[in-house]
């Protein structure tokens, strides 16, 4: 600065300007996978005046949804969808710079297990059941595993499985099975249900072994049902 008065007098002042170079912002972080999906995330910000002492996070549609921290970890998604971040940093000297990435995460949902049975009773003389898939989303399920409860091979072919408990039902007598599904979709997402269904035994004549005549009115006399 060189000032002068009206006489024409002169002084000069030098002072000198420092200029920071800012900093560069970078983090690496995010994936996919099955909700509830939870993340960490890891600084990579450089800065070549000053060290970044202060950062400030941003996570649409996770929990939590900001941070302060240089690396900060589990940072969830519970809804399925695709979600961004962003990262401001702040040097020593106060220079900042800021990164955004989207899509950064993405977040699958499940499928949801379910089937029908054309009857939860049968008779032991004749245990055989019908299965229907009712599983969703459908399309969307890409594998499924059949789980009869009684000791027999897995089913992951048939989508309509009929099934017969004759090799274990073997007597005129009560029997219970459970029945599992187990589905998945192409992201391995996966969901499960259980079912039960009863045999029942089947008579053609029945044979009571003892009856109360005692007077009370109830199961005073002996006789056969057919």
């Amino acid at each position: 600065l060189i000032v002068t008065t009206q006489s024409g007098c002169k002084d000069t002042i030098d002072q000198p300007v420092t200029v920071y170079s800012p900093p560069v912002a970078n983090f690496t972080g995010g994936g996919a996978g099955c909700g509830p999906l939870c993340n960490s995330y890891n600084d990579f910000s450089t800065s070549a005046d000053g060290n970044v002492n202060r950062w400030t996070w941003s996570f649409p549609g996770g929990s939590p949804s900001s941070s302060s921290m240089q690396n900060p970890t589990n940072i969830c998604y519970n809804t399925p969808g695709t979600y961004g971040a962003s990262l401001i940093v702040t040097t020593t000297y106060g220079c900042k710079d800021t990164i955004a990435i989207t899509p950064l995460v993405t977040v699958y949902s499940w499928p949801h297990a379910d089937f029908c049975i054309d009857q939860t009773t049968a008779p032991a003389t004749d245990p055989v059941f019908n299965f229907c898939p009712q599983w969703t989303p459908n399309p969307g399920v890409t594998n499924w595993m059949w789980n009869f409860g009684d000791g027999s091979s897995l089913d992951s072919l048939s989508t309509n499985p009929v099934h017969s408990y004759s090799t274990t039902a073997t007597a005129n007598d009560f029997y219970s099975y459970d029945i599992c599904l187990r589905v998945q979709n192409e992201h391995g997402c996966w969901d499960t249900i259980c079912k039960t269904v009863e045999l029942i035994p089947e008579f053609t004549f029945y044979m009571p072994n003892c009856f109360t005549p005692n007077e009370d009115h109830t199961n005073e006399f002996f006789f056969g049902k057919g």
